[in-house]
């Protein structure tokens, strides 16, 4: 009995496969770009997003199983179908069709993601229940903005940046957001009812600009404790909107800061005055001394510094002179002008020859005659020349020692007759070359180079010719930019020996430069003497060149000399040498005097 019945339910279940039809899966894919799942949101028991199946069907009454959230709804041959995240089949049953179960795996995706629209397309209905399946309305969404370049939200889903040209979305409202770097977020509805949907967004600025001025240029800004590569006064551009702090800094300055307020498309004026911490130190010493400030080397000479304020040991050191030191205090805003001149140290010499009257040169001074004793002579080696007519000059190294008396005696050997000349027949006498050079004269003067190069190479005879003096020195210009040296110092030479100051003054530089001319330190002496007739500070530095070459009765000379003549620097120095015996007796009044003015 039982295997009749059995036979029975299989004989049935054959009749009806025969006559079931069955549904076809044409496609299932996911759609990126359709937003419904957010825009009709669903959440599953969790509370969490579900995604979103579209089944197109062109039939009613399809029933659909496995994890299926809510009910599901049909309109226009598609179903809305939502199911949670990780989803991974789903069955559907149709009246007359075998049911269809389909396994996400065999098209690609291994289980559905929350917020995503999906689409399963099936085939296989006929008859009565065929219907056609409803075209979507679409448009195009186009966005863009000032400035270009704005981050596109469309339901919260970034979906590029403007211009926003190829966005195609079924019709239907939206809501967009753009954002930008700097700028306010803007926002909106899009009412997508027509082929396309176009709108130009202008951003409002999020910044504004900070103009930084100071009583100091060149201070450096810093924002927010940030350098920005600019110096005081500045404007910083594209600043975000808010409190900031501006800060400056500078060498020698105390740091500032001061807080700003930068509001949207304004700029904020910040003036910051900066607190100096220095003042100008000028210190005054003898040509050659060495300033040292706490044991490090400033420099030589007349220095001029701004220096932090705080205490300093300052000295002064020269060879053969006692070292000063002496401390200050830099206040600052306070300038301070200070002398510190190194103390000689100074030694004796008895000088004797035989025979007595003999002419006395130390170091290229000419001093007197033997017997002598030359007083206040710098200590270390110098040295001596004794000569006199008649016999062989003689020249010795002698040491001087501090505070100490040391003697020479020199026996001088007589000169036999044949080593006599006459100084005439080793030098022969100058020419006349005022006939032989004038012709060249003329044609240089207007820029013939080979004329300036004759009167050059005959440079000696040249500016013994009094006529051809005068005609070189006619309207030279001292310094001038003419590219050869050579001819402009033969031309400068020639006005200086006509008496033009400022030509006296260029030939003598030229002299000790050689600018145009072999160096020679002696011309250039002669030279500046007789410019420092007409110009105190030349004298000034003719005292101080004497001073060196340990000449002190012309330096004193031409110290007083520039001194009374009003310039400032001889007159500090004058005071202070009578102020406290140095190359001079002490003398309080004079040094009152000097130092006064």
């Amino acid at each position: 009995m039982r295997t009749i019945i059995n036979v029975i339910t299989l004989f049935f279940l054959c009749i009806i496969d025969i006559h079931a039809q069955k549904l076809n899966v044409e496609s299932f894919v996911a759609k990126t770009n359709d937003i419904t799942a957010r825009t009709q949101p669903r959440q599953d028991i969790n509370g969490k997003d579900c995604a979103l199946v579209k089944v197109r069907l062109a039939a009613e009454n399809a029933s659909f199983n496995g994890n299926v959230v809510g009910d599901v709804t049909y309109d226009k041959s598609e179903y809305f179908v939502y199911m949670p995240h990780g989803s991974k089949r789903l069955t559907i049953k149709l009246d007359g069709y075998l049911p269809l179960d389909v396994n996400f795996s065999e098209y690609g995706i291994n289980s559905l993601e929350e917020k995503t629209v999906y689409v399963l397309t099936l085939s296989g209905v006929t008859g009565t229940q065929q219907m056609e399946a409803p075209k979507t309305k679409t448009g195009w969404i186009i966005l863009d903005s000032e400035p270009s370049g704005a981050s596109v939200y469309i339901n919260e889903e970034f979906v590029g940046n403007t211009p926003l040209s190829n966005y195609k979305q079924a019709y239907g409202t939206y809501q967009y957001r753009l954002e930008s770097p700097n700028y306010h977020p803007a926002t909106g509805t899009i009412e997508l009812n027509a082929g396309r949907f176009e709108h130009k967004i202008a951003l409002k600025p999020a910044f504004g600009s900070i103009s930084v001025k100071s009583n100091v240029a060149g201070a450096k800004i810093l924002l927010d404790g940030k350098p920005t590569g600019k110096n005081s006064p500045a404007t910083l551009a594209e600043i975000p909107s808010g409190t900031h702090t501006i800060t400056l800094q500078m060498d020698k300055y105390a740091p500032r800061q001061q807080e700003v307020i930068v509001e949207d498309g304004q700029t904020a004026n910040v003036p910051i005055m900066l607190d100096a911490r220095f003042a100008r130190i000028t210190i005054n010493t003898l040509d050659g001394a060495e300033i040292y400030s706490n044991g490090k080397l400033m420099g030589k000479g007349h220095i001029s510094e701004d220096m932090m304020e705080g205490y300093y040991d300052l000295e002064a050191r020269l060879d053969h002179h006692k070292s000063v030191i002496k401390q200050i205090q830099v206040v600052a805003g306070q300038s301070q002008d200070i002398t510190l001149n190194p103390i000689p140290k100074y030694g004796s010499l008895d000088v004797m020859s035989t025979p007595y009257g003999a002419t006395v040169i130390i170091d290229g001074n000419n001093l007197g005659k033997t017997p002598m004793t030359i007083e206040h002579t710098l200590e270390g080696k110098h040295k001596l020349e004794i000569k006199m007519e008649g016999y062989y000059l003689e020249t010795l190294d002698v040491i001087i020692e501090e505070n100490k008396l040391s003697s020479v005696n020199v026996m001088l050997k007589v000169k036999t007759t044949e080593n006599k000349k006459e100084v005439s027949n080793i030098i022969p006498p100058r020419r006349d070359i005022s006939k032989e050079m004038l012709p060249y004269v003329q044609s240089a003067i207007n820029g013939d180079e080979k004329s300036q190069a004759i009167l050059y190479q005959n440079m000696d005879d040249v500016l013994n010719s009094s006529l051809i003096v005068q005609k070189l020195s006619r309207d030279y210009i001292p310094y001038s930019s003419n590219p050869n040296e050579k001819w402009n110092a033969l031309r400068c030479e020639a006005s200086a020996i006509c008496g033009n100051i400022k030509a006296i003054k260029e030939i003598a530089e030229r002299y000790k430069e050689g600018n145009g001319v072999i160096i020679n330190s002696d011309k250039a002496f002669v030279w500046l003497e007789k410019a420092a007739e007409q110009d105190p500070q030349i004298m000034y530095e003719i005292s101080m060149t004497y001073f060196e070459r340990h000449n002190e009765e012309k330096g004193i000379y031409w110290l007083i000399r520039s001194a009374d003549s009003g310039y400032p620097e001889a007159r500090n120095l004058l005071g202070y040498y009578y102020k406290n015996g140095i190359h001079v007796s002490k003398d309080k009044k004079k040094a009152k005097m000097y130092l006064r003015n």
